[in-house]
């Protein structure tokens, strides 16, 4: 799909190779502020994937142009078929979550490199539950391009920490 903007695909199989390929370069006619490397408004839900190739399921096709941002868009990972032998497909969206349980710690480092579309988080949720009664202050932190966030703490902990990761921008309204 090419120029992808204001695009809502639903509930789709896709057998053996097949993956969805997205592309910039439409000029979009509304929103007038969406760039034309922009993927604005798309929403790609309940896809299935044959599960035997290694392939990614969302592909970005960036050979004549680059992606310049992402905007109110959710792309679901999917679901993979079961196969009895194969790679296995890696399923992709422009939302991920990751937990790790740590022991004496101060940062809980996730790379969601393997999880997302586009390689660029916008937004991070994060929850931090510590053993024994302890409190303690936490911040996170993330560089702008990156699929990489740390949770960093004041004091040492140990305990289970979620984050939740979002690669779209969204409209305040």
């Amino acid at each position: 799909m090419q120029g992808v903007i204001d695009t809502d695909i639903q509930n789709t199989f896709l057998l053996s190779w097949a993956n969805i390929v997205l592309a910039p370069g439409a000029t979009p006619i509304l929103p007038p502020t969406t760039p034309p490397g922009d993927v604005h408004g798309v929403r790609i839900v309940g896809s299935i994937f044959e599960a035997s190739d290694g392939n990614r399921s969302v592909v970005l096709d960036e050979r004549a142009a680059k992606f310049t941002g992402v905007s109110d868009t959710l792309i679901e990972r999917g679901t993979a078929r079961l196969q009895p032998t194969g790679l296995g497909r890696t399923l992709v969206g422009t939302r991920a979550s990751k937990q790790l349980r740590l022991i004496n710690v101060t940062q809980f480092e996730f790379d969601f490199t393997d999880s997302l579309i586009f390689g660029t988080i916008q937004e991070v949720r994060y929850s931090l539950s510590l053993e024994g009664g302890l409190f303690a202050r936490s911040a996170a932190r993330w560089t702008a391009g990156t699929a990489r966030v740390v949770i960093e703490t004041d004091v040492v902990v140990s305990g289970t920490c979620v984050v939740d990761v979002d690669e779209s921008r969204h409209d305040k309204w």
